[in-house]
């Protein structure tokens, strides 16, 4: 009995060890698994491949990347197209390793790159001490985002990765400012390709990273959309340098070691995605920054949840003279042939608001309120008008006003070059020799106008006529058709360090209907004002000589009302005054104006 009870004794202490090793050892794989940052509880990415994920405000979200052997860092991006999203590869965040903003790339760098190493990234939404600024939109229980691992291998540049004024160790992102005009973009300088493990130093007399080539690329979205599915589609076409070349457009390549900021249109509305390319030639490998998107605009949500363009405080003002312009463009336009002293006034108004425009830019009046620069640049504008009807109508001056009647004409032309060809982002263009281009153009155009003062003066009200009746139509359509001009007054705003505006703009097959309308328009204009002015009387002298003429006359006929030389010396001065201004000055009822050249 003895025994048996000790059997049952050494059966139970046998029992407890068994269940003591099996709770220790589960103990301690829990602590490991803790340990290694939660390897099973993230999701797993695939490199290359996006993934939409809804974002919540309760819990950061959790996503892995296993490196392969060859890999050196790996880029996390993310994307939400209204609202921000906080990106961290560590908890808890640090502003090292932590961005917020609507397309935050972060980068991991793999410290031993013979063996399988994992990478982190937690996004979530930001809390109210962690937003981008005052107008951020109140969030939703949950943000649909995109996201995206896009590992690079060995020797290839890194994105970013010497940027010393930066908050985050590597900053791989392309930073946009926009304006309603202008939007500056920027980005770090990156580090030259490397092997084992070992990254160069970023300062020095030579530097590697001196030797990188930067290529920046622009993606417009089809027409004027705002769908986020649209948005998510061109974000996946920018990814990678591959994709980048074979979607993007050519803007601008960068050499190491210079500023890489530049300036470009502001296009209202349009979603547009830019990309960087960084390539090392001594590797021959490259990396992509990532992509940074924009509308050119302040984004804000309709009754429907659609997100739209906040609406522009002089939208109204816009809106109005719009329909001004297009009234009266189309009256020069088909009609100045009968009105040439009010050809003449627009004419003025032209090129006077122009040169107003650009000294008000470059004298640094830009920093009063718009609507200052607007009225200031409207009364400068009917002035110059005024001042050339006056200098005709005092003067008889001809040869003043034909110098500058094809003036319009000459700026049009040159504007439409380059802007809808590639000549407007080479990058021969400086602020001086892009100036100096429209003066030349102006003085040739003034040239031509003495010498083939006719047709000029037939084809330029034409031209510019139509132009100016679609540019008001093309505010109320969204097309880009009105950036021809504006795009190269935008030059004037460009600040001194940034040495070009590109003049790069969406061209749709919208585009391509109004420049149809306004080339039918044109030769429409050119036909009728042929017509109208074959027949008529030489090009209209001063009335106020013409007022002197008519007094000298009737001093000679009192003269000689006695010895019947009245009637010959009449029949003498109307044979060589037959083209003496005879009609009010802003009217024509009678006559119409032009040349018998």
């Amino acid at each position: 009995m003895a025994h048996f009870n000790c059997r049952i004794t050494w059966c139970l202490l046998g029992s407890l060890a068994v269940i003591s090793w099996t709770l220790a050892d589960a103990n301690h794989n829990h602590t490991s698994s803790f340990n290694d940052n939660n390897d099973t509880d993230g999701i797993v990415l695939t490199a290359n491949q996006f993934i939409l994920s809804n974002l919540s405000n309760q819990i950061p979200s959790h996503y892995i990347y296993k490196g392969r052997r060859n890999n050196s860092f790996v880029l996390f991006y993310a994307a939400s197209q209204y609202y921000p999203i906080t990106a961290s590869l560590k908890l808890p965040t640090s502003s090292d390793y932590t961005l917020t903003s609507r397309n935050p790339g972060l980068i991991h760098v793999f410290n031993d790159q013979n063996q399988h190493q994992t990478a982190h990234l937690y996004l979530s939404l930001p809390s109210d001490d962690t937003k981008l600024g005052m107008d951020d939109p109140v969030l939703p229980p949950f943000v649909t985002t995109q996201l995206v691992a896009v590992p690079s291998n060995n020797s290839a540049p890194l994105p970013g990765g010497c940027c010393l004024t930066c908050d985050l160790d590597i900053d791989p992102n392309v930073i946009l400012k926009s304006s309603l005009w202008i939007t500056w973009i920027s980005f770090a300088e990156a580090n030259a390709g490397f092997q084992n493990d070992k990254q160069p130093a970023c300062g020095g007399n030579k530097p590697s990273r001196f030797r990188l080539q930067y290529h920046l690329y622009q993606l417009f979205q089809p027409e004027w959309t705002m769908d986020s599915k649209e948005l998510f589609t061109n974000i996946r076409y920018m990814i990678t340098p591959e994709q980048i070349r074979k979607y993007g457009k050519f803007i601008r390549t960068f050499n190491g070691g210079t500023k890489n900021v530049i300036a470009m249109n502001s296009v209202f509305g349009y979603g547009t995605v830019y990309g960087v390319i960084v390539k090392d030639p001594f590797f021959s490998t490259e990396a992509a920054y990532s992509p940074a998107t924009t509308y050119f605009c302040n984004l804000t949500q309709n009754t429907h949840q659609a997100v739209t363009c906040k609406t522009s405080p002089y939208n109204y003002f816009a809106a109005i003279l719009a329909i001004v312009l297009s009234a009266g463009g189309l009256c020069i336009c088909l009609f100045s042939a009968k009105f040439f002293k009010v050809f003449l006034f627009c004419n003025g108004c032209l090129i006077g608001s122009i040169i107003t425009f650009v000294v008000v830019a470059v004298t640094g009046w830009l920093k009063m309120q718009l609507s200052l620069q607007l009225t200031v640049t409207l009364i400068a504008s009917l002035l110059a008008g005024a001042t050339f009807v006056v200098i005709w109508y005092t003067f008889g001056i001809c040869l003043f006003i034909l110098a500058f009647l094809s003036s319009p004409l000459g700026f049009l032309i040159t504007s439409v070059a380059l802007t809808a060809t590639p000549l407007g982002i080479l990058s021969a263009w400086t602020r001086v020799n892009f100036a100096l281009l429209f003066v030349l153009m102006f003085v040739i155009f003034a040239l031509l106008s003495i010498i083939f003062t006719k047709s000029m003066s037939i084809i330029t009200p034409a031209v510019t006529g139509a132009y100016l009746f679609l540019f008001g139509i093309s505010h109320f359509v969204h097309v880009s058709f009105g950036l021809f001009i504006l795009s190269i007054f935008r030059h004037a705003l460009v600040e001194a360090e940034v040495n070009v505006l590109l003049t790069s703009i969406p061209f749709t097959s919208d585009d391509w209907i109004f420049c149809s309308v306004w080339a039918i328009l044109s030769i429409v204009g050119i036909a009728l004002q042929y017509r109208l002015r074959s027949k008529e009387v030489p090009f209209p002298q001063s009335p106020l000589i013409f007022y002197r003429w008519r007094q000298k006359r009737k001093n000679i006929e009192l003269i000689n009302t006695n010895n019947g030389l009245t009637d010959h010396i009449t029949e003498d001065a109307n044979a060589g005054n037959n083209g003496i201004e005879q009609s009010p000055l802003l009217g024509s009822e009678k006559h119409s104006y032009g040349t018998n050249w």
